[in-house]
């Protein structure tokens, strides 16, 4: 009984996270985690820097990263490429030569007795 419950409930809590838009970015570039204290970034606290906005999750984080913008900017940039990658291994397509190699293979039909 209880896993009937808690099976019913999932999709429902799911469906409100995706409502709110839980998981979604909530800055401009996709970065959510702060390269000073890999926390949840707060869209209102950013640096601009070589034509870029990092993001952080609090003022103390931002003048952290002005002591070494490069070493923290790197962090972002591993942060979004992982991101990136996630998102093209989510949406490959199954490619033709693939679903041929994946499909069952015709029985072999024995010689006709003559």
């Amino acid at each position: 009984m209880k896993k009937f419950v808690l099976l019913s409930v999932l999709p429902v809590l799911f469906a409100g996270l995706l409502a709110t838009g839980c998981g979604k970015p909530k800055t401009e570039t996709g970065q959510k985690m702060c390269p000073v204290m890999v926390k949840e970034v707060d869209p209102k606290i950013f640096t601009e820097f070589e034509g870029r906005k990092i993001y952080f999750c609090c003022e103390q984080c931002k003048a952290e990263f002005a002591k070494d913008p490069k070493k923290y900017v790197a962090i972002v940039d591993e942060e979004l490429k992982k991101a990136v990658e996630a998102v093209a291994v989510s949406t490959t397509p199954v490619t033709e030569p693939a679903k041929a190699a994946a499909a069952p293979k015709p029985a072999v039909k024995a010689p006709a007795k003559k």
